[in-house]
Formats: structure tokens, C-alpha cells, sequence
């Protein structure tokens, strides 16, 4: 099982009902089941080719009884009976789509919401802030030389994020540890390069020096 799932599965809450959408093979919700993590999940997704897969191997696991797969478009079919909903392994905006669509009404109705994306963290957490909900976990998993930020919020209400938690973080921040640093530091790198070949003293140059002050400190 790869590093992304397992650190996706130690941010749901134990005891629980999930809904993995967009599960494509299935391997979160049987993760989570084997390791006691969820009392029953929905492994969902949009395409019935990545179901027959996950059900193949749901049956592998002789998980029938526990994990039950859906044909569903995001939220569409998703059981009223889930507390977690996990959205993992796909781009900030499919996954925004997925959310606007359910609606702040459906989502309420999720005691935790993990999303997981491999580009652009800083957009869901843009999104999150100007819902005011609440973030209350952050991972960032590296692997195979790719970045992922998967996010834990609820719908309860929370002031604005500042930009500087927007852009780099709210409690990756404050854990920091190697990899953070790490990440950091591409992040500066990344800058710095695009500011080489940039020479215009312009909006977008200083919105990227910002950027740059934000990663500094955040270290």
C-alpha cells in the first residue's frame, strides 16, 4: 500500500462511516476496514470500469459485507449514513466541483472532510477560508518526487485564514519537521527561479516576493 493512502487513512476518524469518493481501486476503504479505522464504508466512483476493479478486490479481501461500491457522480448517491467523506487523487478544481455540487447543506452533514490534491493546496485552502470552515489536519506526503497536501476540515464555522496560512499552511506550519523544511525549500526554489526570468517591477513580482517572505518564515 502506498505512503499517499496510509497517511490519508491515519486522518480519519476511528469508529466511523466513509465514503471514499472518486475510490477508483478501492485500496482506502480497505485499508481503512483492516486497520479498525471505519465501522463500514462506500467505495464510489463515477466510472463503472475502476468499480468492477474495486470490487474484485473488496472481494479479495472477503470485505463484502463491510465495504459496498457505488456508482455515484461525487455526492450524488453517497448514503446518509456517512460521517467521513474522503475526496483524495485528483486536482483542486474536480475536487471543488465535487464540493460546490453537494452543497453547504450535504457537506454539514459530515462530521470530517479529507481532500487530498497534488497541485495547488493553497486553492482548497482558499476555499475553505472564504467558506469559513474549519481545517483540523494537514499532511503533506511526498512521494515519488511528487507533493501532496491532503486537508481535514468541517463545515463548523472559522474566521478568515490569514494569506500567509492560506499559501503555506495552518498547522504544517506550526509542525514543521524535515520534510516541511524540505518542501519549503522548493517552494523558494521554484520562486526564485521564475523571478530570474521576470525582470518586470510589476504586481505579479511583488506577489511573488510575498510569496517568497511567506516560505521564508514559515520555516
Amino acid at each position: 500500500m502506498n505512503l499517499r493512502i496510509q497517511k490519508i487513512a491515519d486522518m480519519i476518524n476511528k469508529g466511523v462511516v466513509l465514503a471514499d469518493i472518486g475510490t477508483d481501486h478501492a485500496f482506502l476503504p480497505i485499508l481503512a476496514i483492516k486497520h479498525k479505522k471505519v465501522q463500514k464504508a462506500y467505495a464510489c466512483d463515477i466510472a463503472k470500469g475502476p468499480l468492477e476493479i474495486a470490487k474484485r478486490n473488496i472481494q479479495a479481501e472477503n470485505l463484502d459485507g463491510q465495504i459496498e461500491t457505488i456508482l455515484s457522480n461525487g455526492f450524488d448517491h453517497v448514503p446518509q449514513d456517512v460521517d467521513v467523506v474522503v475526496i483524495a487523487g485528483m486536482g483542486y478544481y474536480t475536487a471543488k466541483d465535487i464540493l460546490e455540487a453537494a452543497g453547504e447543506k450535504r457537506l454539514s452533514t459530515c462530521k470530517q472532510l479529507i481532500v487530498e490534491v497534488n497541485r495547488k493546496p493553497e486553492l482548497l485552502r482558499k476555499w475553505i477560508s472564504d467558506h469559513h470552515y474549519t481545517i483540523e489536519q494537514e499532511e503533506l506526503i511526498t512521494e515519488r518526487d511528487f507533493d501532496y497536501i491532503a486537508i481535514s476540515f468541517t463545515t463548523d464555522y472559522h474566521d478568515s485564514y490569514r494569506d500567509d496560512e492560506i499559501l503555506c499552511g495552518v498547522y504544517l506550519q506550526k509542525k514543521k519537521g524535515k520534510e516541511y523544511l524540505s518542501y519549503c525549500d522548493r517552494q523558494i526554489a521554484f520562486i526564485d527561479g521564475v523571478l530570474a526570468k521576470y525582470p518586470h517591477d510589476d504586481d505579479y513580482r511583488k506577489e511573488l516576493l510575498q510569496q517568497k517572505k511567506y516560505w521564508l518564515e514559515a520555516k
